[in-house]
């Protein structure tokens, strides 16, 4: 049997196991500690709440011995209570340890088992992992839903629809929820999906009680599931928002609209739980760098060492000059502007992950004043070369990711894992990621600028020019490079740096832009072009923004295809091709809907100048009685009479607009071909037809 889940039952564990298509739990008693710093201050303030300890030695995650006071959890049903009362009690000055670890989370660390591991129950049933190579098939349903009125404006209108997988109800509320929930209960499944799930199902639950239908999305120890709101936070320079997580007993619900739940699937999921040893149920509703996070945290509990609870390790002290020096980033060359032909794409592969394992980056690496040591070029920071936690966790996930690759059907788990990789990077000085250091951070940045002017370097000498680089790419530029010259490359870096490094093929040309602001600037994320292989490639341009219509990105997609028949060198002879396309497209405006027209706008602020799209959409939100909140990501149709929601649209746009934008997505691709925008705008001109008549010829009479 596999172990499936574990969570948290008033003062139990329970743990779930699928064997084959049967499913059945087991209750665990189980108690578990947490720890506090030793000092005179700590100690009285837990005498004072009668609270139990005593003082041990432990190792803290960063190897440093001390002694600290174990003080063991009374009741698991009030874990997280039992927590603050203690930093309540030490007036929120003493450290913590181990205290943020959810007690189901660290069933699974003492037993040294992990979400689908095959298990074997002795006599008491304690879980004994057997193989982490099989796992079992679980069963999965999509949810989708309709109702009479938006639910964050009306939360007891009527659900007018829903649909679980190919079945689809409909009708009476009271008689499509009566068929749902025969459908649901008959296919039993071990995982849901939903888009908004988290908004949706506690307002599915509703509906069911206001009929009186016993029903539960939970398939054992029912409680009740309630919307808890959300919150907006700030990530990569973006405004974001997220609902706070729901989560079932015995199946999984995952919201289609996490980093986790949209694009990844049950098998990336279920990979990611795998290698992390995270509760598939805990993951679903974060983000790739939990799944870093919670790979250390196993790997500290497991070596018997600290975690530390709300505080980071200190950074060293650092004059400002070599913090300026340090503190840079990645390295990139500006893209020489304009259309290149015969230009090789070389990638390192993982460059930050494979960093972190060659030169041992991490935290306790750093914070180790141990001998031998590395020493990252242009910044004041070493690191001992003992392997650290941190290259421990990625590399098993860069061995898996390329085992993927080399077989077939693995998208999601392949995009899962590159997730990971991608984010770990960044993690590192992220002010919640407890187990990152800033010079961590600082190290990578300065050991990939190196290598990637070294391997710029290494071009040249191949007899080819950088065109652009950034951070872990290279565009090399030599007449007529073949195939075989640009595998010698790459050789020749990856045995001078040490790091993989790969083709990601040949343009027959490519086009870097200049900044629309500043003609003077080009932009390094904004360029186009066609490789060899007849693969388009657009990067920072209508087609691949996520804000704008189908309808658009469609187009421009078209005018590549058509632009690539003449380009690079004979793009004036296809005027007449691109004035035939983009006029069919102008014809098509008015027969579009709303799901091909809506721009999608990320919200930042709740007030914006008056008549800009955002504002009026966030007025027409409130006019309903929606309140909008930073990081909402908004729709909105341009119609004849102004911007509106897509779910009010008329079927009349505004044609000149989005003529407009049809000019302005043809003209990011033409601009490097010295093309204007007034000439783009000739072309959607409807063409005259001229019709020759015979001469009229006077006749007189005789």
């Amino acid at each position: 049997m596999w172990l499936i889940d574990t969570y948290r039952w008033n003062d139990q564990i329970i743990a779930w196991y699928k064997d084959n298509d049967k499913n059945t739990f087991h209750a665990y008693d189980y108690t578990t500690c947490i720890y506090a710093e030793n000092t005179d201050f700590a100690r009285r303030s837990l005498n004072r709440g009668n609270i139990d300890y005593e003082p041990v030695t432990r190792t803290d995650a960063y190897n440093e011995n001390k002694t600290v006071l174990r003080i063991p959890v009374p009741n698991l049903q009030f874990y997280e209570a039992f927590v603050n009362e203690i930093e309540r009690l030490c007036r929120y000055d003493t450290k913590l340890y181990n205290a943020d670890i959810p007690p189901a989370q660290r069933f699974l660390y003492d037993h040294n088992i992990r979400p689908y591991d095959k298990i074997s129950l002795d006599d008491d049933n304690t879980p004994t992992c057997v193989n982490r190579v099989n796992e079992p098939e679980l069963t999965t349903a999509e949810i989708t839903i309709e109702t009479e009125d938006d639910v964050r404006n009306n939360p007891n209108t009527p659900i007018t629809k829903l649909v679980l997988d190919n079945h689809m109800f409909g009708g009476d509320e009271a008689e499509l929820l009566k068929d749902f929930k025969a459908t649901f209960n008959d296919d039993d499944p071990d995982t849901v999906f939903m888009r908004y799930a988290f908004r949706y199902i506690p307002y599915i639950q509703r509906r069911f009680d206001a009929h009186n239908i016993p029903f539960s999305f939970h398939r054992s120890h029912p409680s009740k599931i309630t919307y808890r709101g959300g919150d907006s936070f700030f990530s990569y320079g973006n405004v974001h928002y997220r609902d706070y997580a729901i989560r079932l007993h015995g199946r999984f619900l995952i919201d289609r609209n996490t980093y986790l739940g949209d694009d990844n699937g049950i098998d990336g999921i279920i990979e990611l739980a795998k290698l992390s040893g995270t509760r598939t149920q805990q993951l679903a509703s974060r983000s790739f760098g939990a799944v870093t996070q919670g790979s250390l945290v196993r790997e500290t509990i497991q070596d018997n060492k600290l975690v530390p609870h709300k505080h980071k390790p200190l950074s060293q002290p650092m004059r400002l000059s070599d913090y300026v020096k340090a503190d840079k980033g990645g390295q990139y060359y500006d893209p020489l502007v304009g259309v290149h032909e015969d230009v090789a794409a070389i990638d390192f592969s993982s460059m930050f992950p494979n960093l972190v394992c060659q030169y041992n980056i991490c935290a306790e690496a750093i914070l180790n004043d141990e001998d031998p040591r590395n020493n990252p070029p242009e910044i004041p920071v070493s690191m001992h070369t003992d392997t650290g936690r941190l290259a421990n966790v990625l590399r098993p996930i860069m061995n898996q990711r390329e085992y993927y690759k080399a077989e077939d059907d693995h998208e999601q788990r392949i995009q899962s894992l590159k997730g990971v990789l991608v984010s770990s990077y960044g993690y590192l000085r992220y002010r919640e990621f407890k187990m990152g250091l800033a010079e961590a951070h600082m190290a990578i940045c300065a050991y990939a600028r190196h290598h990637l002017v070294e391997s710029a370097h290494i071009a040249e000498n191949h007899d080819s020019s950088v065109v652009h680089g950034l951070v872990d790419s290279l565009y090399v530029k030599k007449p007529g490079v073949t195939k075989d010259e640009v595998t010698e490359l790459c050789d020749d870096i990856e045995t001078q740096t040490g790091l993989p490094i790969s083709s990601d093929g040949i343009f027959d040309w490519i086009a870097f832009l200049r900044s629309k602001t500043d003609p003077r600037k080009p932009v390094v994320t904004r360029y186009f072009g066609v490789k060899r292989d007849g693969e388009h490639v657009i990067k920072g341009l209508t087609a691949v923004q996520q804000s704008q219509p189908s309808f658009l990105k469609s187009f421009q997609r078209d005018a590549l295809d058509t632009l690539h028949r003449y380009a690079p060198n004979n793009v004036r002879q296809g005027e007449d091709d691109y004035a035939s396309l983009i006029r069919s497209y102008a014809k098509r405006i008015p027969l579009k809907g709303a799901k091909d027209l809506s721009f999608q706008t990320k919200i930042r602020k709740t007030s914006y100048e008056k008549n800009c799209p955002q504002q009026t959409v966030i007025n027409q939100l409130e006019e309903r009685g929606v309140t909008v909140k930073p990081g909402y990501t908004l729709s909105y149709v341009k119609a004849n009479d102004g911007v509106i929601l897509p779910d009010a649209y008329n079927g009349q746009p505004d044609k000149k607009a989005y003529t407009e934008h049809l000019v302005d997505a043809f003209h990011e691709l033409l601009r490097p071909f010295n093309y204007d925008k007034d000439t783009i705008r000739e072309w959607t001109k409807p063409t005259r037809q001229t019709t020759l008549r015979a001469p009229r010829v006077k006749v007189t009479a005789p």
